[in-house]
């Protein structure tokens, strides 16, 4: 990943630039912000400006970097066990294939992504504490080509305590040469030892038109189609690709939000129990999606309540639903249903066992949705 291939942000690539350039790199940094913000993106693009404007050989360098190959730039993100791969320490290294395989094909990536690129889509990715002791290890070895060893932690809210604790200190105080890039979607759920010992950097949703500008040159869409696509994506450009393709997941959430909605409002106990074990069967990934998907038609009722219609994101079947749908999405409710979607999704992320979590979150549903203004 290159800065050129970074969508949007040009100032934020510029500052990077300078901080290389000027020899002011800080020994940590976070990349936070929403997926499809590009955040995984730049701290690639970024660790690759590192290595090869200090390397002897930079068109070598760059070309192993091209294919995350190059044997200074080590890498953890969140796993767990697959038929391949099984045991009690399981290590990122064991996925180092499927993991360069990804970023090849989109660096714009979310974690369900990777849990399904692994086969795993029924499982939560987690950093474990082995995988802490393998990033100790690998930062004791000498540099191979680099002046610098980089360290680029995905996702580390998904670490543990343990594992949080083992790198607090090598986190304060780096071997010399080392930097670290923590690339987090949701810092608040780090340590706050953690969060202290980086220097954040923080990216917000890409522009409208920048985002409809490359998917034009990346898609080969026309400029109109751009613009509504960009427009619904909001900035994450991993929704636009969502949208430009046949978005399977984003069908499946539809339709089984309209189902589940109809469950709750004529009070049919035996179909909901039969929709909470469908659902809670999908893993944790489609589960946290799905809350997302909710929050994003409970958005859209409220714009087509109390806004301008025209800044409404959905069309075809989804915008007939939610025209029906929008009365039961008021000033009575609103609040709580945004409240309890964003905390079932954030329980669902920390091992709230699903189908407790699920029927919980329908009965109240049962009883929102019931709060209409006269």
């Amino acid at each position: 990943m290159r800065f050129e291939d970074v969508i949007g942000h040009e100032d934020l690539r510029n500052q990077l630039k300078s901080m290389v350039d000027g020899g002011r790199i800080s020994h940590a940094l976070m990349f936070t912000g929403s997926e499809g913000s590009g955040n995984l993106a730049m701290a690639l693009a970024f660790g690759n400006y590192i290595l090869t404007s200090s390397s002897p050989n930079p068109e070598s360098t760059q070309l192993k970097c091209d294919k995350y190959i190059h044997p200074d730039f080590y890498f953890s993100y969140p796993v767990n066990s697959t038929k391949k791969v099984t045991g009690s320490k399981i290590l990122s290294k064991d996925f180092i294939s499927e993991w360069r395989e990804i970023l090849l094909e989109n660096p714009y990536m979310s974690a369900g992504n990777w849990m399904s690129h692994l086969g795993i889509d029924n499982k939560q990715g987690l950093i474990n504490v082995h995988q802490g002791k393998e990033i100790l290890q690998n930062l004791t070895l000498k540099p191979y080509e680099s002046e610098y060893k980089l360290m680029l932690i995905w996702l580390p809210e998904r670490m543990n305590n343990a594992t949080a604790n083992k790198l607090l200190k090598i986190l304060e105080e780096p071997p010399e040469k080392t930097v670290f890039l923590l690339v987090s979607q949701n810092p608040e759920q780090l340590l706050a030892t953690i969060q202290s010992r980086v220097q954040m950097v923080n990216l917000k949703p890409i522009k409208q038109s920048v985002l409809a500008k490359a998917l034009i040159e990346k898609h080969g869409i026309d400029a109109k189609q751009a613009e509504t696509v960009s427009k619904i994506a909001q900035g994450n450009y991993l929704e636009a690709q969502r949208l430009l393709g046949d978005n399977e997941v984003r069908a499946f959430n539809q339709d089984m939000f309209i189902k589940w909605m109809r469950f709750l409002w004529q009070k049919e106990f035996l179909e909901l129990m039969q929709w909470s074990e469908s659902m809670s069967a999908v893993g944790r990934e489609r589960m946290m999606q799905f809350f997302k998907y909710g929050l994003h038609v409970f958005r859209e009722s409220l714009v087509l309540n109390y806004s301008d219609p025209s800044i409404q994101m959905s069309g075809g079947s989804e915008l007939a639903f939610i025209n029906k749908f929008s009365p039961y999405v008021n000033e009575l409710n609103a609040i709580e249903m945004v409240s309890l979607f964003e905390e079932a999704e954030y329980h669902i992320s920390r091992n709230a066992n699903p189908r407790i979590l699920i029927m919980d979150v329908s009965l109240k549903m049962m009883k929102l949705v019931r709060k209409k203004v006269k």
